[in-house]
């Protein structure tokens, strides 16, 4: 009867190292990582990006404001990876970020623009007869056609 609460014990101390891990726990000291997102090429705030630390259940993250601005509040200290995506951007992978105790870290990110990949488009065009609602004929201009949904 003692064997499977000793692996259990053993399971639960193997899993406590992982849980959490970026975000505060309990009576630890939770700092805030702020920062901007702007675009690399002409310097201006993107709006609406979203960063977020990887790895973490639940997840823990944050949206910039018009200003490009962003708050991450609760993080726990240690290095941290990040992720950085927006419409119209190519996803910026933050590989180690550093949070302290003894401070509040600040972040400047740049995303590159990402310009969208659209395959073949081809535009087809067929003569239309006098009976076509675009080409009035001898019966001159007017509401004198029927249309009808396919």
């Amino acid at each position: 009867m003692r064997q499977p609460a000793l692996l259990f014990s053993l399971l639960l101390a193997s899993l406590l190292p992982t849980l959490g891990r970026g975000q505060a726990q309990p009576g630890a000291v939770a700092q805030t990582v702020r920062g901007t997102v702007r675009d690399a090429a002409a310097s201006v705030p993107v709006i609406g990006a979203t960063v977020v630390v990887v790895g973490l259940t639940p997840a823990l993250g944050a949206s910039t404001d018009a200003a490009g601005r962003l708050r991450l509040l609760g993080v726990a200290g240690g290095r941290l990876q990040l992720r950085v995506k927006a419409v119209g951007y190519e996803p910026l992978f933050v590989p180690e970020a550093l949070v302290t105790s003894g401070k509040e870290v600040g972040l400047n990110l740049q995303l590159t623009a990402s310009l969208p990949r659209l395959g073949e488009v081809q535009a087809t065009y067929q003569r239309a007869d006098d009976t076509s609602p675009f080409n009035p004929g001898p019966r001159g201009p007017g509401p004198t056609h029927d249309f009808t949904a396919q």
